[in-house]
């Protein structure tokens, strides 16, 4: 890749002990990769967690993610393909007594000698409700769980009320079963 070099990271992957939502186990899904295989990063806009989250895959599979306390800056590259190239590839993989690890090196690489260089002003500009918008996806994830938490109660009521009414019709029917 033509361009300048300007940022470099090596950092091992989060998250890579958990299923992907085809319950595969994301560090399964990288099967085949070795050292300098080369995995994509998707800025996850959507994610329940955090609106930065990049998601880093291997052939189309999740695989895992960018930490947190590096998807400010790759986060703020990815959102200006215009001026940035970013390269990640794998640098290890090791599963050991259950702790399964993947280690990569990301490059980013400016377009042209002209760029806006990364600072905590720039990014507060590019994401000005960075903040608040945490705060409401714990608030949305707070409400999802009391919801669940609603939904398990009332079943359980319905589950107790099912039982009584049976109970009742069993007990109706030994006693009309006496009579006769």
């Amino acid at each position: 890749m033509e361009g300048f070099l300007i940022a470099k990271y090596d950092l091992m992957l989060s998250g890579t002990q958990y299923l992907d939502k085809y319950n595969n186990s994301r560090y399964y899904n990288a099967d085949g990769s070795r050292a300098g295989s080369i995995f994509e990063l998707i800025h996850e806009k959507d994610n329940e967690y955090d609106p930065l989250a990049i998601m880093v895959c291997y052939r189309g599979k999740h695989i895992g993610y960018i930490p947190k306390d590096e998807n400010l800056e790759i986060a703020y590259y990815l959102s200006h393909p215009e001026q940035f190239y970013i390269e990640c590839r794998q640098k290890k993989k090791q599963c050991r007594n259950d702790f399964e690890m993947i280690v990569v090196i990301i490059k980013v690489f400016s377009k042209s000698k002209e760029y806006t260089e990364f600072s905590y002003e720039v990014f507060d500009e590019e994401f000005p409700n960075y903040d608040d918008d945490v705060e409401e996806l714990k608030r949305i994830r707070i409400q999802k769980i009391e919801e669940e938490n609603k939904k398990r109660e009332i079943e359980k009521e319905i589950e107790k009320e099912i039982e009584k009414d049976k109970k009742d019709k069993e007990e109706a029917e030994g006693i009309i079963g006496c009579v006769i």
